[in-house]
């Protein structure tokens, strides 16, 4: 099967938990919540933990992310497994108050072959979110280049974040005798 997006909500969904399931090969995301049709407001509650995500992603349209949280769809993604991935974690596009608790990236093994996670667009006025305790590593793919552990790009005015207490590895390639 050609997927495209394992589990998926454009709704604005709010107060869900998703939790120990196995997702596999697909092209663009194993998870993809997006506040599109809810563009209004920012929602929470919702929990991503304890799933194994795995071989999501290619070279050929520079895709793939194991979990996308974007456009105020605030989450505490935790405790996540995610392994020959292109990108583990994206979370951008805040640029509402949380109305909850939940906001945070904590205490997941990433192993990606482009980027473990990519904070984006963070502006003026949001809930800054947590990024800690985390292991990113990278691995070898054919036709990937530049790996980075966390790359975080536009986070404007008085938007904040705090990253803290992630393991950043790129395994020794190198065989001694």
């Amino acid at each position: 099967v050609d997927a495209c997006i394992l589990v998926a909500s454009y709704e604005g969904v709010g107060n869900i938990t998703v939790e120990n399931n196995i997702l596999k090969n697909a092209t663009y995301a194993g998870m993809d919540f997006y506040n599109y049709y809810n563009d209004t407001a920012a929602t929470s509650g919702n929990y991503i933990r304890h799933n194994k995500i795995d071989g999501i992603g290619e070279t050929t349209y520079s895709w793939g992310v194991g979990i996308l949280v974007t456009r105020n769809f605030y989450a505490d993604v935790t405790d996540n497994v995610i392994t020959h991935t292109r990108v583990g974690i994206q979370a951008d596009y805040h640029n509402k108050t949380n109305p909850g608790t939940t906001g945070s990236v904590s205490n997941n093994q990433i192993s990606t072959w482009r980027l473990g996670l990519f904070l984006n667009q963070q502006w003026t006025g949001l809930t800054p979110l947590t990024i800690a305790n985390n292991t990113f590593t990278a691995e070898n793919y054919t036709g990937a280049t530049n790996w980075s552990g966390i790359l975080v790009s536009t986070v404007t005015g008085t938007a904040t974040s705090t990253i803290n207490d992630n393991i950043i590895s790129i395994p020794d390639t190198d065989t001694h005798s």
